[in-house]
């Protein structure tokens, strides 16, 4: 793994591409975080936005990349106008939204999985999937200044 921390346009910015690997979550998170910490938007929100990004980037391993090392994942964090931008890419691509079941009916109120997306949403200010079936799936988190 090769993280990159770096000033680019009017604020920090962390970019790095990993192997399809749990363990790589650790790192990532650290690399993300020191440059969210640096977004008058992300203030007393670190909860939010630490929760949030593990599960997306779970997601993209175990979903989007059938946890195959051979896979790469890619992470952004950008800090622009007070603003952070998160973004989590896979390979997969098999992403259906529309078929995510609704983690607050009673049929899922006990179910082990399936309220990563919906933990999202409420968690951060945006949350937007960019879909190319078999090709990637790239989920942008947004905070915004309150």
């Amino acid at each position: 793994m090769q993280p990159g921390l770096q000033l680019q346009g009017s604020g920090p910015r962390f970019s790095v591409t990993f192997a399809a690997d749990l363990t790589a979550i650790e790192s990532v998170v650290e690399g993300v975080m020191a440059v969210a910490m640096q977004a008058p938007a992300a203030q007393d929100r670190e909860l939010e936005i630490e929760t949030s990004l593990r599960e997306a980037l779970a997601n993209a391993i175990i979903h989007g990349s059938g946890k195959d090392p051979s896979r790469n994942v890619v992470c952004t964090a950008q800090v622009e106008n007070g603003e952070l931008l998160i973004t989590v890419t896979d390979s997969g691509g098999k992403l259906e939204e529309k078929k995510l079941p609704d983690p607050t009916t009673a049929d899922n109120l006990y179910s082990g999985s399936g309220r990563g997306v919906h933990m999202m949403k409420q968690m951060m200010d945006e949350v937007e999937y960019r879909i190319e079936p078999g090709k990637k799936t790239e989920v942008r988190m947004r905070i915004r200044p309150r």
